[in-house]
């Protein structure tokens, strides 16, 4: 008889431990214990004139928010859904929100947030609609609300430039490095090179910012900052860590010649991207002495006939890259050296 009283215990305690467990972790709906307020109703708000289609222009990468209330706090989270019901916007791509907008308990507003991304990518106009809030709301009465956004294309003033020529190369004693990380056991020089920017007259127009000691370079030009016409770009190679000595000198033994490409990274926003390669005729090899120049590419800056618009288009010596274009002829270049 005792055991069994005690086993009955036992069992009561069990049974008290998992109503009080169910309770905490109460979401008051189906079979719930705590007592929500009835009747709570509640609205969605927005800071900006939702009444429409909202357009914006992705570069000013806005962000819009909303407040969720309910007209009494309840015992519990009100957690209000948020999703995308329509139009050719990718989210995170084109933009961000909320999926959910969760008012804590015994709370009575949340906010939630939409973000327009800047994405750099050639794209037409673009829309997207969210709904804030659905059938599936429990515990309180919001009406559902929907947001519109129209996101214009951004056509940016800037073209970038990446310059690449790093690669990596081996001895036959087995030692391998690359150009970002060779420094010459002679001079502890680096391997550098720059990017030079000319007129179509074959001045060099002074432009810096692909002559730093960075290995690989950047360039941005703004159409804002040069005439209609052609401008060239060459390949400056300021130190070559004395790899034209690889063949003979330790560590680097017996590494053949071999040849430097270099690629860019080009890109408008709003209207062209791609990927420019050198032309074979025109690349380093792992033996070009130092102050050696090369012609990479050239830009053309012009206003089109047709929409006024000025654009950039990218060419190599022979012809063409991103759209119409024309041939370049054979140049000479004559960059003057600079201590950095």
């Amino acid at each position: 008889m005792k055991n069994m009283k005690i086993n009955l215990f036992a069992l009561a305690l069990v049974i008290g431990g998992t109503f009080v467990t169910s309770c905490s972790e109460d979401d008051a709906t189906g079979n719930s214990v705590l007592e929500v307020n009835s009747g709570v109703t509640g609205s969605v708000v927005t800071d900006f004139d939702s009444s429409a289609a909202l357009t914006v222009n992705e570069v000013d990468e806005e962000t819009f928010t909303y407040m969720v209330s309910i007209s009494e706090a309840q015992p519990v989270d009100i957690h209000l859904t948020v999703s995308q019901i329509s139009g050719s916007a990718t989210p995170d791509e084109d933009f961000t929100f909320d999926s959910v907008v969760v008012i804590p308990a015994y709370a009575t507003t949340a906010s939630g947030s939409i973000s327009i991304l800047n994405d750099l990518t050639p794209e037409s106009l673009e829309s997207f609609t969210l709904q804030i809030g659905g059938v599936n709301t429990s515990n309180a009465t919001i009406p559902v609300k929907t947001v519109t956004f129209n996101i214009v294309n951004e056509l940016s003033n800037e073209l970038k430039l990446d310059f690449h020529f790093n690669r990596t190369f081996s001895g036959s004693n087995g030692f391998s490095s690359s150009l970002c990380e060779i420094e010459s056991i002679f001079s502890a020089e680096p391997y550098d090179v720059d990017f030079i920017v000319y007129d179509s007259m074959g001045n060099d127009l002074g432009v810096l910012d692909a002559q730093t000691e960075n290995c690989e370079e950047s360039l941005t030009m703004n159409i804002n900052d040069y005439a209609d016409g052609i401008y060239d770009i060459t390949a400056y190679l300021y130190t070559n860590a004395d790899l034209h000595l690889a063949e003979l000198a330790f560590p680097l033994v017996d590494v053949p010649e071999f040849m430097i490409p270099i690629t860019v990274d080009y890109l408008r926003s709003g209207s062209f991207s791609g990927l420019y390669t050198q032309e074979v005729a025109n690349q380093f090899t792992s033996n070009s002495p130092v102050d050696s120049e090369s012609y990479l590419m050239s830009i053309e800056v012009y206003t089109d006939a047709i929409d006024g618009v000025r654009k950039f288009r990218v060419l190599n010596s022979a012809g063409n890259i991103s759209a119409e274009g024309r041939a370049r002829a054979a140049r000479t270049f004559n960059h003057v050296r600079r201590n950095k």
